[in-house]
């Protein structure tokens, strides 16, 4: 919008500059002669209702830019309360992450932890195995050598206080149950020697 050589920046500018030259007549105005006094009336009246006009529309303007700063203000207000609302979150999310994140670290510590000691049980298991399988034929052996230089044969029974057996001769079987708990393991060996000795 122009007037002349100047250029209005806005609309509220140019109402301005309609408002002043309507409410300051131009020197050629009060100069006119009496016969055309009608006529400037009649303009006159014109140019009252035109300015009445903007200035409704001017405090109309203003009216609206009052609102849309106060509504701007309280949307402001709610993004501040928002983007609050939003950084509480968030913190407490890093909080509960910080938790998370050490708890995974304490179970792959023990994770880590029974991994090893499953390692060294799986070892010693190896080797008790080996050591099993290299000595359990010789306990065989000198088991069954006992068994024929002694004669004796052991029962196992249900109450494990109780010695029992039998030792065989050529013609006589010579049986035994001794109590552990009611004999001392001197009597109870030398009770087994005499029944060995006497075969």
């Amino acid at each position: 919008m122009a007037s002349g050589d100047n250029e209005f920046n806005d609309l509220n500018d140019f109402l301005r500059h309609v408002h002043e030259h309507l409410t300051k007549p131009s020197e050629k105005e009060l100069q006119l002669p009496q016969e055309k006094a009608t006529v400037f009336e009649t303009d006159h009246q014109d140019g009252n209702r035109i300015k009445k006009t903007i200035r409704d529309l001017l405090a109309l303007k203003e009216k609206e830019e009052q609102r849309y700063i106060v509504g701007w203000s309280e949307m402001t207000d709610e993004k501040h309360v928002q983007i609050k609302d939003l950084g509480a979150l968030f913190q407490d999310l890093e909080i509960h992450q910080k938790i998370v994140h050490d708890e995974c670290k304490d179970c792959r510590e023990s994770l880590q932890q029974a991994e090893s000691e499953l390692d060294e049980t799986r070892a010693e298991c190896h080797a008790l195995a080996a050591t099993i399988s290299t000595q359990v034929p010789a306990i065989k052996y000198m088991q069954q050598l006992y068994q024929y230089l002694t004669k004796i044969a052991w029962v196992e029974t249900s109450n494990p206080a109780e010695v029992k057996g039998f030792i065989t001769e050529e013609n006589e079987v010579k049986p035994f149950l001794l109590d552990s708990k009611e004999n001392s393991h001197y009597f109870i060996t030398n009770h087994i020697w005499n029944l060995i000795s006497h075969t």
